[in-house]
């Protein structure tokens, strides 16, 4: 799960002029986060609030 949320983060910086772009990217990222979430531990999950932050902030 952190590396699609990682290469999710790249391709949201590498593309933060578009943001149609980014706004995919952000709903893809919110699903992995809740689909795997009971499977998740809270460190994975914490990981997972903290680089969506980060996406947030690069649009």
């Amino acid at each position: 799960m952190t590396g699609v949320i990682a290469h999710a983060s790249t391709m949201t910086y590498n593309h933060r002029e578009n943001r149609n772009n980014s706004i995919a990217i952000k709903i893809i990222v919110k699903t992995v986060s809740i689909r795997n979430l009971e499977m998740a531990s809270a460190e994975t999950m914490t990981d997972v609030i903290l680089e969506t932050m980060m996406i947030g902030a690069t649009t």
